[in-house]
């Protein structure tokens, strides 16, 4: 169709479609210069690029063809062609919105466009996206106005820029977006303190989300969402402060597999050198058993009169060897297993099993092994010797001989002067004790001077008895003869002072004591005599195989079989460098996990730490109905904090146990809680990112807290701040009451120095429970245990801690107003949550926490000049009457054990304490003081300071050992079964919250889920005002506004 020579003429011809001419041809040039252009650097890049990848080369190639049919259509047009104004309009708007695509993508991120080919791509986008928007719009302005091809040509330009204003508005969001949080209830969203550990972040983390139980009581698929919802929350304000956290969406068994397959090749990675000594070791030991068994058998098969059998170490080698096999394919098959099994095994754990198995082996059998080798050599050290050994034998023999011809026999008769024979006897005596005693060192020695104990382990050489019926070994010769140097200097020595004092009228029966003292004797000689010479001879002369079998059995079966395959595996095990112990490969058992990756770090969250039970009193659930709460906040925060940031400050659990004391062991004070107890609470404090140390009182104090502020820190010691978590005092004892002084004179001293130079402290205690005398046993004289920080806590910060009263929490008798039964599950847990807003229990209200043995905690009304106290958390006056506070504890137990099912009450006139009104009965307080230390109190010698300093009195002690923070709840439901309920690990985050407010970190104390609020009753005036606006108000409205339409339609 011709082009129209002016608008006129194309009016005129109103019934066919029309171009306009100038507009057409404007937009023709334009189009052929951009497709033109576009397509020849495409083709250069291409000529010039041929190793790209062969997807790249399509892309390019589509984008050069759509670039070319630009051209040609630009002709067509030319042509007069209508058709191909529509084609070109198109692709002029494509090229223009994928201008805009592209360069809007290299502003907001740095990518280059398809076309930069190499170049920046500000400089090449906008020629080409200009260039098309012109085009695009003088293809428009060519058509006819009011014509159809003029609406069809807008509607096309309004769709290109539509596209394109949702292109540009989702590239902006993808980088920058808004959101607000419009929740009231805190219950969504990230807290202050998660943000800050995001922002905070300096390196990738990915973050999987793989929650895929079936489990009724814990579904994936209900429990997960809320977990994601909060990974996506953080990985989205990750992005808006440049930060990097990828989060991934395991919702199935096998996006889990893969997620835990990828963590497996990542660890296989970093323990890649541990991996190839476990898989040596398990190939190694499957070897070695039986080579060990072998030799074992080798070792067994030796004729029962050998020589190598009358030593013990034959018998214990052949057990050690049985030992080692078993030790080896034992640990083996764990190791096979461990590596074929579990996608994530523990490295580090198995290797330290395997390098202990084999240092086991080795030691045990290198020392066998030593001790044959001298073995060997003892027959030519016993020839050696043997000479000047017998001659000894010999000296010992002729002297007891010539003992007996002195003193004659027992049938003999008596000399006229016995005190000359006895006289002579002496000197014999102590002649034939030298002589016993010099031949004992020579019988010692004989097979060498550092073998002497090594020859006693033969059982031909030791002397033996027979008792019952049974063959013991006596002692070895010599033992035997230095024995007997000992007996006759003793009775040389009895003879002269019974000869220097009694006349010679009485000595005739001494003389007679000694004839047959000296009959006995010289048997006695002359019999070990003859078998001592036997025993000589025998471990002189060996059977002539001894050498060649042990020359066999040491550098073939034992040594080379044995002992230096296990000595070459020990070496590479040693060599291994450090890799820290996991329980991944547990924690990744668990079917809802959150898996956090940060370099070449990796953790688990388990499903109990993000959603743990919630229970406000212990009562019956049923195993479907147990509510759990949203923790993934604290949890998935407190384990990126503490796998991204160094340390916050030190926590010194300091602690006091003395060595016993072996002249008076009643006196020595038994530590309540050793740090030993304490295992699942350090690992929690690691996990929140404090350092844990570790300090006796008995001992100085550790360099933490005694280095003094102008003391440069020791290389790797960064100047953190510290914190004593003093565990409750040692149980003194009323025989150890000077224990209990010589501990408030040394050790309470020192903490109390520590706290009065600015160190704050957060003190455990509960209920002590009271002990038995140990001197009136089995009497059970009851007595109660001293507090030793008792006195302290009270007199210069105003806490007194009734150690020795029990909260007691009972259930009323319906029958019986007044009267109370003991339930054993509120007895032993007693579930308490009811916290202040305090910054360290505002958080844990509401959370599920089990407390055991609390003691009440009692503040002085006048507290010390600068000290203020904060109530945590309290027995609630509500809790009244079946709530109380009692030193009866054995009393009521006593009752209750006579006579089941008998009811107990309270005592208030014998002592027990009920709830007061104002803050119930305190088992958590917080303390504050400004200002010097109080004087009455302080060491003479102690100068006081003061530097402000915090401390946290908690009796909950009993309650964060590792029993209570890792064992299972037990529960009895609603159909009288037992169940086992999660561990209340919530409890722990009271002691972590209070070290953060000791230390002044009050914004790093991470905020739970806010608790369900309780609806409040509405009062009666606000019903009746609600009632009015209902019944009176709304009715009334409606009609006015229908009486105003009705009037106005009428006129």
């Amino acid at each position: 169709m011709a082009i129209a020579p002016s608008d006129s003429a194309s009016r005129a011809r109103s019934g066919r479609e029309m171009l306009l001419a100038q507009p057409t041809r404007l937009a023709a040039m334009v189009a052929v210069v951009v497709g033109l252009a576009g397509a020849a650097i495409l083709v250069v890049h291409m000529a010039g690029n041929r190793q790209q990848p062969a997807e790249l080369t399509a892309y390019q190639a589509v984008w050069a063809a759509l670039l070319c049919a630009t051209a040609v259509l630009a002709l067509l047009l030319l042509a007069r062609e209508v058709w191909a104004q529509k084609l070109l309009l198109t692709c002029s708007s494509l090229l223009a919105v994928a201008a805009i695509v592209h360069g809007l993508g290299a502003l907001l991120w740095g990518s280059q466009s398809w076309w930069a080919l190499g170049l920046p791509a500000l400089k090449v986008v906008p020629v080409v996206g200009i260039g098309s928007a012109v085009c695009a719009l003088l293809l428009v302005r060519a058509s006819a106005p009011g014509s159809r091809l003029r609406y069809a040509s807008v509607v096309t330009l309004s769709a290109a820029v539509a596209i394109a204003l949702a292109a540009t508005v989702n590239l902006i969001a993808q980088k920058d977006y808004v959101r607000r949080s419009v929740e009231t209830l805190g219950r969504f969203g990230l807290s202050d303190r998660l943000k800050r550990v995001v922002e905070s972040l300096d390196e990738p983390v990915t973050l999987t989300c793989a929650y895929t139980s079936t489990d009724p009581r814990r579904k994936g698929s209900e429990y997960g969402p809320r977990v994601l919802e909060l990974l996506n929350d953080m990985g989205e304000h990750s992005r808006r402060h440049n930060k990097q956290i990828t989060v991934i969406n395991a919702a199935n068994d096998v996006e889990r597999a893969k997620a835990i397959r990828n963590l497996s090749r990542q660890l296989s990675e970093k323990a890649g050198q541990h991996r190839t000594f476990l898989q040596r070791f398990a190939d190694e030991g499957d070897r070695l058993a039986p080579a060990a068994l072998a030799s074992a058998q080798q070792w067994d098969a030796l004729p029962k009169d050998a020589y190598l059998r009358a030593w013990m170490v034959h018998g214990t080698l052949i057990q050690q060897l049985a030992q080692t096999a078993e030790r080896l394919s034992t640990q083996a098959k764990i190791v096979r297993s461990k590596l074929r099994i579990s996608a994530l095994p523990d490295y580090a754990t198995l290797a330290d099993q395997s390098v202990k198995a084999l240092t086991d082996s080795a030691t045990s059998l290198g020392m066998s092994a030593d001790q044959l080798r001298r073995i060997r050599a003892i027959p030519e050290t016993v020839r050696a010797n043997r000479a000047k050994t017998l001659k000894g034998l010999t000296r010992c023999t002729k002297a007891a001989r010539a003992i007996l011809e002195t003193v004659g026999q027992v049938d003999d008769p008596m000399p006229s002067r016995p005190a000359g024979v006895l006289r002579k006897f002496v000197r014999q005596a102590r002649e034939l004790a030298a002589a016993s005693q010099a031949t004992g060192r020579l019988l010692a020695e004989i097979a060498g001077k550092d073998d002497a104990q090594l020859l006693n382990t033969c059982e031909a050489w030791m002397l033996w008895q027979t008792v019952e019926r049974q063959r013991v070994p006596l002692m070895s010769p010599a033992e035997l003869y230095l024995y007997n140097s000992g007996l006759l200097a003793n009775r040389a020595d009895r003879v002269e002072q019974t000869i220097t004092a009694v006349k010679d009228e009485f000595l005739p029966p001494l003389l007679e004591e000694m004839r047959r003292d000296a009959v006995t004797l010289v048997s006695g000689y002359v019999g070990s005599d003859e078998l001592i010479r036997k025993k000589i001879d025998w471990l002189a002369q060996p059977s002539e195989d001894l050498d060649a079998f042990l020359a066999k059995a040491l550098d073939e079966t034992l040594v080379v079989g044995v002992l230096a395959p296990l000595a070459d595996l020990l070496s590479a095990g040693e060599k291994l460098p450090k890799l820290e112990t996991s329980d991944l490969a547990d924690q990744a058992a668990g079917e809802n996990i959150v898996i956090i990756e940060v370099g070449d770090r990796r953790e688990i969250v388990p499903f109990e730490a993000v959603w743990p039970l919630t229970i406000e009193r212990m009562s019956a659930f049923s195993a479907e109905e147990v509510p759990r709460q949203f923790h993934g906040d604290v949890a998935i925060g407190s384990k990126l904090l503490a796998m991204t940031q160094p340390p916050l400050a030190t926590v010194v659990i300091t602690y006091y146990e003395p060595a016993p004391d072996p002249r008076a062991p009643a006196s020595t004070p038994t530590p309540a809680i050793r740090p030993a107890d304490l295992s699942a609470l350090q690992r929690r404090l690691q996990e929140a990112n404090f350092r844990v140390e570790q300090w006796n009182l008995t001992d100085a104090a550790p360099r933490s807290l005694a280095a003094k502020a102008d003391e440069p820190p020791e290389a790797g010691d960064e100047e953190l701040p510290r914190i004593l978590l003093v565990l409750p005092s040692p149980e003194f004892m009323p025989p150890g009451l000077a224990a209990l002084q010589r501990f408030k004179a040394s050790p309470l001293v020192k903490v109390k120095q520590a706290i009065d130079t600015g160190v704050p402290a957060v003190f455990l205690t509960n209920y002590q429970w009271p002990r038995p005398l140990r001197n009136q046993w089995p009497s059970l004289i009851m007595a109660q245990v001293h507090d030793a920080f008792g006195a302290y806590l009270n007199g210069e910060w105003g806490i007194e801690v009734l150690g020795d009263y029990r909260i007691l929490e009972t259930v009323p008798d319906k029958d019986v107003p007044g009267r109370f039964r003991i339930s054993p599950q509120r007895f032993y847990y007693l579930a308490l949550s009811l916290f202040t807003d305090h910054p360290i229990g505002r958080p844990l209200q509401g959370q599920r926490m089990l407390w055991r043995e609390l003691c009440p905690l009692q503040l002085a009304k006048s507290p010390p000049p600068g000290v203020r106290t904060e109530v945590l958390l309290a027995v609630p006056p509500a809790w009244r009457p079946n709530v109380w506070a009692t030193s009866r504890l054995l009393e009521f137990i006593d009752q209750v054990r006579g006579q089941e099912g008998s009811l107990i009450e309270p005592n208030y006139d014998a002592g027990d304490i009920a709830i007061p009104d104002d803050v119930g009965l305190p088992v958590a307080v917080a303390a504050t003081r400004e200002g010097p230390a109080p004087t009455a109190t302080a060491p003479s010698d102690a100068t006081p300071s003061t530097p402000p300093v915090r401390i946290v009195v908690l009796t909950v002690g009993e309650s964060v050992i590792n029993d209570h923070l890792d064992g299972r709840v037990s529960e009895i439901d609603r159909s009288g079964s037992m169940i086992f309920t999660d561990p209340p690990r919530a409890n722990a985050d009271l002691v972590i919250n209070s070290i953060y407010w000791v230390i002044g970190r009050d914004q790093d104390i991470a905020a739970a889920a806010a608790a369900n609020q309780p609806i409040q009753a509405v009062s009666r005036t606000t019903r009746a005002l609600l009632w009015v606006a209902c019944v009176v108000v709304a009715p009334l409205v409606i009609l006015a506004a229908g009486g105003i339409v009705m009037l106005v339609r009428r006129r």
